[in-house]
């Protein structure tokens, strides 16, 4: 049956060798593996990755769980010379039985089995250390693997702090925290005096910080930060039981010893990123019932029907009072096109929509800056004489400038005459 269940797309899923299938075989019919024939059957590039490692474990736990199979960390191994056990397993699936009664639900029985056996492991004492540490600093890779396993409890111990009762991430935690064990022990010193559990405890909760901040969220939060807001969200959960409500970021805050603003700062981030494309159900949002995140966001810079109404007709009467004002302009006899011109090029009525400098009018007209500021005086003072109050040159600017800000107001550009 464990033929029939582990393909070959299987065996690559769980990162297995190919000639590993015998192994697993013969471990069901056992109904058990050891922990320590794990490493052997595992494809030797991934023992040195472990980042591509850790969601394959979690797929061949899943697998060991379907073909019956239990990881014995106790020291029975799976070649002891017993042919069978007294009391034999089910009949594990086959794929045609996996495929008929759909995905398993209950994923989590292999994890529960993996912690349920950290009580029979045997953690070494003190005396034992330096032993280890003589046999590991010697290349004795059996010793080495002997003390990964012996010191796995302790891993899930810190691990339990960050999951937070949740089982899918403790066993995630696990596995970043035995990288950072197998590190604690690649770089401990024993002759300097300090114990093993003091060193690895920094290593283990490096790399399950590492892992919360790059990879559980969209956007990383700095180690600081997401340290802060694990006891943050381990104290709120104490005096949530104690006071029977939610605290205030001042009663956290003087429960954990930290000040206030760095407490509302990390539950400020707490929250997980949402995609806007998330569906959202409301029977009155569209035609089929559904809309997503993006359309229930108001947008606040967006103009309200009677502010749009309102803004329009203001311009529509301020492009027509210069229109009225140029006509006007006509009855005096030195008026003329080139005198239009040379205002709208200032006023950049002309299409630029911002005022050029004199100097540049100047420029167009091969006349000085002078000049184009007294033609400006002149037609502002007889504008006055014909009753519009402009109100001077900076009365001009205004004027224009409303036309400018009403323009972009409504996403238009208007012309004139």
């Amino acid at each position: 049956m464990a033929k029939t269940l582990l393909t070959p797309k299987r065996m690559r899923e769980c990162g297995l060798r190919p000639d590993s299938l015998s192994v697993l075989v013969e471990a069901q019919k056992l109904g058990t593996l050891h922990i320590s024939a794990v490493r052997g059957i595992t494809l030797p590039e991934l023992l040195k990755d472990p980042e591509r490692l850790q969601p394959m474990m979690a797929t061949f736990l899943r697998t060991l769980d379907k073909l019956g199979i239990e990881l014995d960390q106790n020291g029975f191994a799976a070649s002891n010379g017993e042919s069978e056990l007294s009391h034999k397993k089910q009949p594990a699936p086959t794929v045609d039985d996996e495929i008929a009664e759909g995905p398993s639900k209950d994923e989590l029985t292999s994890t529960e089995r993996f912690f349920k056996g950290m009580g029979k492991i045997k953690v070494p004492t003190h005396g034992e250390m330096p032993d280890y540490f003589k046999r590991i600093k010697e290349g004795d890779e059996k010793a080495r693997e002997d003390f990964i396993v012996s010191n796995i409890p302790f891993v899930v111990f810190i691990a339990k702090k960050y999951a937070h009762g949740d089982s899918d991430k403790l066993l995630d935690y696990v596995q970043e925290g035995s990288i950072g064990l197998m590190k604690a022990i690649e770089k401990f010193e024993p002759e300097r005096g300090n114990t093993f559990a003091t060193y690895a405890v920094w290593w283990i909760k490096q790399f399950i910080l590492k892992s919360l901040s790059q990879k559980s969220r969209t956007v990383r939060l700095p180690d600081y930060l997401v340290d802060i807001m694990v006891k943050v969200q381990k104290t709120k959960n104490i005096l949530m039981q104690e006071l029977d409500r939610m605290p205030t970021p001042e009663e956290l805050a003087d429960e954990i010893g930290i000040s206030v603003e760095k407490v509302k700062r990390a539950l400020s981030v707490v929250n997980q990123t949402v995609s806007l494309d998330a569906e959202m159900d409301f029977h009155t949002s569209t035609s089929d019932g559904s809309a997503n995140r993006y359309d229930m966001i108001s947008d606040r810079n967006a103009v309200s029907l009677a502010n749009y109404v309102e803004a329009k007709d203001e311009l529509k009467h301020l492009v027509a009072q210069v229109n009225e004002m140029f006509e006007r302009l006509k009855q005096f006899p030195s008026y003329s096109g080139r005198f239009k011109e040379m205002i709208f090029l200032h006023a950049g009525l002309d299409g630029l929509r911002q005022f050029r400098t004199l100097d540049e009018v100047g420029d167009m007209f091969s006349v000085t800056r002078e000049r184009i500021r007294q033609i400006e005086a002149m037609w502002i003072m007889r504008l006055d004489k014909l009753g519009y109050g402009i109100g001077g040159s900076e009365g001009w600017r205004r004027f224009v400038r409303r036309i400018y800000e009403l323009e972009e107001l409504l996403g238009i550009q208007v012309s004139f005459e």
